[in-house]
């Protein structure tokens, strides 16, 4: 985990190798919101983002590399860029045709000086899972299913010693 706490942070677009329509756009969006109402961190805005990314003519669904994560994150003031894969994305039939989500996901914490990974998290998860497992109740969609890994792994991350910044963050 990084070593001082974690004030700017940038969720760059996440790539598919799933054939979900729109399955990197989904769990993009959920991880941000979640992250942003996790804590104190000030999440940077979708749309500086995407503008960093037209500037270097980053193809969407291909990530970027090494250098182009310094750029991004010098030019949009991020202290720590998070990206994604979804390895998975699925809706399967479950018994009396009910909808049982399915995801996969690799999500990276990066350094934004320097572009390295400072963690890195699998994640695979069904919506059946967590009526047997953990008793919380049926999650039948995409996307409540990744708003709760979104969350399992965010609380890890604080659980491993992420430090949330000092500032509150802004709404």
């Amino acid at each position: 985990m990084p070593p001082g706490p974690v004030c700017r942070v940038a969720v760059l677009p996440f790539v598919s190798d799933s054939d979900f329509p729109l399955a990197d756009a989904v769990v993009n969006k959920v991880f941000a919101t979640q992250l942003q109402s996790s804590g104190n961190f000030i999440v940077i805005q979708d749309g500086d983002v995407l503008k960093a990314y037209q500037q270097l003519h980053i193809l969407p669904g291909k990530p970027p590399t090494l250098e182009q994560l310094q750029i991004i994150a010098d030019r949009i003031g991020a202290q720590y860029l998070i990206t994604g894969i979804i390895l998975e994305m699925r809706e399967d039939r479950g018994q009396n045709n009910t909808v049982d989500p399915v995801l996969a996901l690799e999500i990276q914490l990066c350094d934004g000086e320097s572009g390295q990974t400072l963690w890195t998290v699998f994640h695979r998860r069904q919506g059946t899972y967590y009526t047997k497992a953990m008793h919380f109740g049926t999650i039948d969609t995409v996307t409540g299913l990744s708003r709760q890994m979104a969350v399992e792994i965010i609380n890890l991350w604080f659980e491993k010693g992420l430090a949330q910044c000092d500032v509150p963050s802004r709404s």
